[in-house]
């Protein structure tokens, strides 16, 4: 064994591909308080941040793992938000459809420790999953989400059947 390689995989990483919805986070921090109907209240700050499977992706790629993205981004200025932070992280993004997409938001507003959530999901037209992963080289495939899993009942067969 090489004495320079303290982990014979590092050699070859696994390629991981990542199934699930990416959102485009909108995290108003510095609430006081949650307003009430009607009512307005002011946050001390603002942050955009790819959410959702981008998350996953993201983190996986700065490990140093070879990692794709199976999602869909509208060709919106939130999309470009999330699509800057796959590419910032080196996650591949040939696999994310966008013609005629629109991008998950959601707003985050963190408040006492907690955080609520609204969220904005449009539905796309399923991908063809088994062409995408037999195409991707992915080894690994990690699912964000069971609604995501539910959407493609054959996933796990396909999964296996691409290797």
């Amino acid at each position: 064994m090489n004495p320079e390689v303290t982990n014979p995989e590092s050699m070859n990483p696994a390629h991981v591909a990542v199934l699930g919805p990416a959102y485009c986070d909108i995290v108003f921090a510095g609430l006081e308080d949650l307003p009430a109907l009607g009512r307005e209240r002011f946050s001390r700050g603002l942050h955009l941040h790819a959410g959702g499977s981008a998350i996953t992706a993201i983190a996986l790629a700065r490990l140093g793992r070879p990692t794709s993205l199976l999602a869909d981004l509208g060709a919106d200025a939130h999309g470009e938000v999330v699509m800057a932070a796959l590419h910032a992280a080196g996650v591949d993004t040939t696999w994310i459809a966008r013609e005629g997409r629109e991008t998950p938001v959601t707003a985050v507003l963190p408040l006492h420790g907690d955080r609520a959530f609204v969220t904005y999901a449009p539905t796309h037209p399923p991908t063809d999953l088994p062409a995408v992963l037999k195409a991707s080289g992915a080894r690994h495939l990690h699912v964000a989400g069971a609604d995501r899993a539910l959407a493609y009942p054959s996933l796990l067969a396909d999964a296996r059947a691409t290797g």
